[in-house]
């Protein structure tokens, strides 16, 4: 319960006396469709290789200007080229705003005065509003995205879900009763039309026996596309641009192309090998926070895998990724005090190839150093099976390429920057900088290491560090005389 518009002032928020105010309960579904099962066997221990190339300037020019004609926005796709740090170019005119990732193409849409504003909310509780359906805001979604060539061909609808808004005014009584009012007239306040994105790859013929075609989910932050619509607009037909009466009033979109890479052979597909299920489970039990792509829900002290699928994983906008991910989809039931709050999926790379390379640092001083004095740091070496670093005995694989020459590890004092490079290379040598700005108790130093894979296309890094302790300072009064 969230009473967004309450008196904090005159009263903790969400108090039983809120002065008589106008208070009301807003709903909203965040996520998408989980990945479909894929019966994981008949797979014979491979997927196949997605490529996801990033857009050159001249293509992400002409993506930028058709999204600007479809959304009703002038725009100037030059601000930025593909390879600057900050790749996102965005424009906005009359409180609508689009912008799109110049090298990924993934894109979004706002309409600033009418989505989640709140002269919309109010008017969402007016009584007798007229509603369209959820039928028929997927028709508009469908219609606005086909004629503007915003519907890719990897694309199927999966559902329509509606946020919520519920309120009124609110004089006094208990909490219950008050939970009671609000959640009385509880309305559609925006529609979102949701698609999921579906990979097929059919492998090839074993003998002369042709292989059942494979729907793999695309899923992560990048895979999403929504088309929100303002469920009170009427069924106004959206073929062609966005216009002033538009029903639609927000949108993402525009995931990265995904192209089979040619194998050996010109009727097969590039593979790459991955881990049984039964590996992934014990990776997550022991090395879930290093290979995992995505954060838990909680902070629980309990996981439990429950079930699994493969799938592919698309990052977000402004992140680099030259092939789509195999992950695996693990289904786990978190719990708190033994008791099991909330289960979620977690994704975990299918494959060694694609996961983050191990870093640790296996020496470095553990008692107290002095100024000046020079002492040596030693990483673990990243190419070493997870076996014979003492994890399980069947996590018999290296983290990345396994080559050692693939791998660079870069040392920093305090913080991950360029102007604090201190060392490179598995072992170095520091000599203990003076750090004056410290001199309240035993100053500390953080020494930071970044391990990179350098042959991955991603180029992904692990960092791990540790706090060195300087003996305290003594410092003597000025004497004069």
């Amino acid at each position: 319960l969230a009473y967004l518009n309450d008196r904090p002032a005159s009263s903790y928020v969400g108090a039983p006396d809120s002065y008589d105010w106008d208070a009301w309960v807003q709903t909203h579904v965040a996520g998408s469709e989980l990945a479909r099962p894929v019966n994981v066997a008949a797979l014979a221990g491979t997927m196949p290789v997605f490529r996801s190339p990033p857009l050159d300037l001249a293509a992400a020019r002409s993506q930028y200007t058709n999204l600007g004609t479809a959304f009703s926005v002038p725009v100037t796709p030059t601000m930025k080229g593909p390879q600057v740090d900050d790749p996102i170019w965005t424009d906005i005119t009359d409180g609508r705003e689009l912008e799109m990732d110049s090298s990924a193409g993934l894109f979004g849409y706002t309409d600033l005065n009418n989505m989640w504003t709140y002269s919309t909310t109010k008017a969402a509780l007016e009584p007798n509003r007229p509603l369209m359906s959820p039928d028929t805001a997927k028709d508009i979604a469908d219609a606005f995205l086909t004629s503007n060539g915003l519907m890719p061909g990897d694309a199927q609808y999966y559902e329509t879900v509606s946020d919520t808004i519920s309120g009124g005014d609110i004089v006094s009584g208990t909490n219950a009763s008050m939970t009671e009012d609000l959640l009385a007239n509880e309305v559609p306040s925006l529609y979102q039309v949701i698609y999921s994105r579906v990979l097929s790859y059919t492998p090839p013929a074993v003998g002369n026996a042709p292989q059942a075609t494979v729907e793999f989910s695309v899923v992560g932050p990048g895979a999403k596309m929504k088309v929100y619509v303002d469920p009170a607009s009427g069924p106004i037909a959206q073929n062609g641009p966005l216009t002033a009466d538009s029903p639609i009033i927000g949108a993402i979109g525009g995931w990265r192309a995904a192209s089979e890479l040619p194998g050996n052979s010109p009727e097969a597909v590039k593979t790459v090998d991955i881990i049984t299920p039964a590996q992934v489970y014990t990776l997550h039990d022991e090395l879930a926070s290093l290979v995992g792509m995505n954060q838990p829900p909680i902070e629980a002290d309990a996981a439990e895998v429950l079930s699994h699928t493969v799938a592919y994983w698309e990052h977000g906008a402004g992140s680099n990724q030259a092939e789509l991910i195999p992950v695996y989809a693990l289904s786990v039931m978190y719990s708190l005090d033994s008791t099991p709050v909330v289960t979620d999926d977690q994704y975990i790379p299918a494959s060694p190839l694609y996961m983050r390379p191990f870093a640790h640092i296996d020496s470095y001083p553990t008692s107290k150093v002095k100024i000046g004095q020079t002492h040596t740091f030693t990483a673990t070496e990243a190419a070493t099976m997870l076996s014979a670093l003492g994890y399980d005995a069947t996590l018999n694989f290296v983290l990345g390429s396994g080559l050692p020459e693939d791998y660079l590890y870069n040392w920093y004092l305090g913080s991950i920057d360029p102007a604090n490079l201190i060392g490179t290379g598995r072992s170095f040598d520091y000599k203990v900088k003076s750090e004056m700005d410290n001199r309240s108790g035993t100053p500390t130093q953080t020494i930071i290491l970044v391990v990179t894979d350098i042959t991955n296309p991603d180029q992904p890094s692990t960092s791990t560090s540790v706090d060195i302790n300087l003996f305290n300072y003594n410092y003597l009064p000025l004497v004069v005389r």
